[in-house]
């Protein structure tokens, strides 16, 4: 039997899959980015510092598609991952906040909204205490023993 999710559960494991999409995208652009480099006296040092932050921002991207397919599903562990690394993410945002203010906001921002989506009660996969159970109104259920 599939697992119900909550709109506020598939919300956030939507805008961690943004958020993976954003990143693979950055990891692009460091690599392409990283060929450019060798032309100057320090770009071998620069082009390999480049394809190695490249490779760490494609771990974290797999690392994010595989929390919000857990999260997308119900899956506790998958919760709790996605919070880690929303505070990650919020905690590498706060390394720029003098070069890049704005982005920063907007990165804590995104984070924290996703964190909240996801510890709100409503993101319960137990949808019955929240009235969305498939019993017809008007019934109950003994849990009496």
């Amino acid at each position: 039997m599939a697992t119900r999710v909550s709109t506020r559960t598939v919300i956030a494991s939507l805008m961690l899959a943004a958020q993976a999409a954003i990143g693979m995208l950055t990891a692009l652009a460091l690599f392409a980015s990283a060929h450019r480099w060798g032309r100057f006296a320090f770009g071998a040092t620069m082009e390999h510092r480049r394809i190695a932050l490249g490779m760490a921002v494609i771990l974290l991207v797999v690392a994010t598609a595989v929390i919000a397919l857990g999260v997308a599903s119900g899956a506790g562990w998958a919760r709790i991952c996605a919070i880690a690394i929303e505070v990650f993410v919020a905690f590498v945002a706060l390394t720029r906040f003098r070069v890049h203010p704005i982005a920063t906001l907007l990165a804590i921002a995104y984070a924290a909204t996703v964190v909240a989506l996801l510890i709100s009660p409503a993101a319960s996969t137990d949808d019955s205490r929240h009235g969305l159970d498939d019993r017809p109104s008007g019934t109950s259920v003994d849990t009496s023993g």
